[in-house]
């Protein structure tokens, strides 16, 4: 599976309960995922900031991106630091 194709999905609410899950469990598994993965999703805050950002329909949730955060800081932990976002 791959996993990076999925991280716009996740972060928009786009994947299946099964897939959310999968990708929730390699996230929690992969630094270098959970890296791109947030990445985008600073890229997704950068971009709220314009005007027609806010007039797109589909923005990542806010309980997916508390979730994303939670894992990096996870990660973060386990790693003593040594991953540079």
């Amino acid at each position: 599976m791959n996993y990076r194709n999925m991280i716009e999905p996740y972060l928009y609410g786009n994947l299946s309960p099964e897939d959310e899950v999968a990708f929730e469990r390699q996230l929690s598994r992969d630094p270098a995922l959970a890296e791109e993965a947030s990445r985008r999703l600073n890229a997704e805050e950068t971009l709220s900031g314009m005007p027609e950002y806010h007039a797109r329909k589909n923005r990542p949730s806010s309980g997916r991106v508390i979730l994303l955060a939670g894992l990096l800081a996870t990660l973060l932990v386990l790693m003593g630091g040594k991953c540079a976002l």
